[in-house]
């Protein structure tokens, strides 16, 4: 669907906007009752406000969540704002983190904070990827950050090879798994998705 090519743009000059009482806007219109022109105008005009508003990129920017939901293995734990998953994991993850960005809106980047604790693993061991579902089709990945050679405070950022436009019926995730094996264990701080502005 194609935005219109105009806002609606009404009595901007404030000269005749009169907001109704509290009581007015609970009741509305009585039937006959005449409508004040200044009560118009001010509805009106907030109207053009909040579409203005809501179409000027109000969501552009980052968009970081804390991973929440059960973890699907004993040792992987959730304390101080972020998961650990535990010594000697042999294969750990949590529940898809799902992301809601609003039809039409674009993903650009991905980011996650969060990698090894007091060591260094082998390469693949500590994995998120971000990843897309439409209808019911496969997953398609769009990025894999591999964090298990990554500080755990560390914040890793990537800008995608083709933007995504969102569209109807298609989810988003991020996936998060760990199969290294080691004393230290993985950190997992937050995810998070840019919308383009």
């Amino acid at each position: 669907m194609t935005a219109p090519a105009e806002l609606p743009v009404w009595a901007t000059d404030n000269t005749n906007n009169g907001e109704p009482s509290s009581g007015q806007k609970n009741s509305g219109w009585a039937v006959n009752q005449f409508i004040v022109s200044s009560y118009f105008n001010w509805w009106m005009n907030l109207v053009y406000q909040w579409i203005n508003y809501l179409s000027s990129g109000v969501d552009a920017g980052w968009h970081d969540q804390t991973p929440v939901g059960v973890p699907s293995a004993a040792n992987a734990t959730f304390a101080n704002g972020r998961w650990t998953f535990g010594t000697g994991v042999s294969a750990s993850y949590l529940t898809p983190i799902a992301v809601q960005p609003r039809v039409g809106e674009v993903i650009t980047d991905v980011r996650v904070k969060g990698g090894y604790g007091s060591f260094n693993v082998g390469s693949g061991e500590f994995v998120v990827t971000f990843y897309k579902t439409t209808g019911n089709g496969s997953p398609t990945s769009l990025h894999a950050f591999d964090l298990s050679s990554t500080a755990d405070t560390a914040t890793t950022s990537f800008t995608l090879s083709s933007p995504e436009t969102v569209v109807d019926g298609t989810t988003y995730y991020f996936d998060v798994q760990c199969t290294g094996v080691g004393t230290g264990g993985f950190h997992l701080a937050s995810v998070g998705h840019k919308i383009g502005a």
